[in-house]
């Protein structure tokens, strides 16, 4: 339910075969129900989940698609990503965490180059755009209540270095 790449969304750097993938552990167990026949229904067997005591976290890999799904790094982070991954072709990737952490990574290394704390769970993918020649990135921080997140609402842009 909760742990590997979830639903975010990844991004590809397509000239240089590489993809970016926000994940989570999330510890989770799961359990079987069953509700007996009553009358004309049938007896049904459903599963139910919780989340298990233990730590969770993220990592954002970049996986080498050129070269059989190899790792070329990954960084963890304090916070199970789920809000997808945004690669530029400048060189850097951003993702955000549940925490309200919004990061950029150099793309050929992971190293974080620059972190701000948005006031709620960044569980959005970040998107990019230009105006005026000038590039933006873009980010909803909204938070999560079903993954326990700060909530909030608000967009935040950021405007790049040239």
């Amino acid at each position: 339910v909760g742990g590997g790449a979830n639903w975010s969304p990844a991004s590809v750097d397509t000239a240089k075969g590489v993809a970016f993938v926000a994940a989570m552990h999330l510890p989770t167990r799961y359990h079987t129900a069953a509700l007996p026949a009553a009358g004309d229904k049938p007896a049904v067997t459903y599963y139910t989940f919780e989340p298990a005591k233990g730590p969770s976290w993220g990592t954002l890999s970049a996986i080498d698609l050129t070269a059989g799904g190899k790792i070329l790094w990954q960084q963890k982070t304090n916070e199970p990503l789920v809000g997808g991954v945004l690669a530029t072709a400048g060189g850097v990737v951003f993702t955000g965490e549940g925490s309200g952490d919004f990061s950029a990574f150099d793309a050929a290394s992971g190293e974080r180059l620059w972190q701000f704390n948005c006031g709620a769970g960044v569980n959005a993918p970040p998107i990019t755009f230009e105006v005026d020649g000038k590039q933006y990135i873009a980010v909803a921080a909204g938070g999560s209540q079903i993954w326990g997140f700060r909530q909030g609402g608000a967009v935040i842009v950021f405007g790049l270095t040239d």
